[in-house]
């Protein structure tokens, strides 16, 4: 049976906070969904309506979806340049380059 080679490789602080970044858009897309969730629930009249007469429909929720699926969406979309702009020029890819 052949030795399985293990890499020794560690993350660099470049690449946790490009892991970082990448977290935090899905961060705004859970955040997406459980608005999204409320909205369905408060629709169906699933919940109780707290403190009012008429059961209102909170079309606000849809307001927080819109904007968290377009920043997760951008912080998806842009984080290699996220990251690129706070750490500076990728010196990795000028070294494997040599």
């Amino acid at each position: 049976m052949a030795p399985i080679e293990i890499s020794k490789r560690m993350l660099t602080p470049r690449d946790w906070f490009g892991v970082a970044v990448r977290c935090m858009g899905l961060v705004c897309f859970y955040h997406a969904v459980s608005y999204f969730l409320y909205f369905l629930d408060m629709r169906l009249g699933l919940s109780d309506s707290f403190g009012t007469v008429e059961p209102k429909v909170p079309t606000g929720f849809l307001v927080y979806v819109a904007a968290y699926v377009v920043s997760g969406t951008f912080v998806l979309r842009t984080s290699d340049a996220i990251v690129a702009f706070t750490y500076g020029s990728d010196e990795r890819a000028t070294e494997s380059n040599e």
